[in-house]
């Protein structure tokens, strides 16, 4: 339960964080389906194409319940391998 911010453009609230890397982290990412771009229907699902250009900041946005699931799962000091 906290804010991910950049104390400038975005202050958003999210029920799930795991960082992993400083300021990346895995969280829910409620906003994908609450806010629309004008001509981008992607926008309001995960995955596709829409990353290339209406991504994250470094995070790995998740859907709300697979992220409440990640969190029961993970303990401080797990390793978490990421790639392209």
């Amino acid at each position: 339960d906290t804010y991910l911010t950049d104390n400038k453009t975005y202050n958003e609230h999210v029920d799930y964080c795991l960082y992993y890397n400083g300021g990346e982290a895995i969280h829910d990412a409620k906003w994908r389906y609450t806010y629309e771009v004008p001509n981008v229907p992607e926008r309001r699902r995960f995955g596709s194409e829409l990353y290339h250009t209406y991504g994250s900041h470094g995070c790995i946005n998740t859907p709300h319940d697979i992220a409440g699931k990640l969190f029961e799962e993970f303990e401080t000091g797990d390793k978490v391998l990421v790639h392209k």
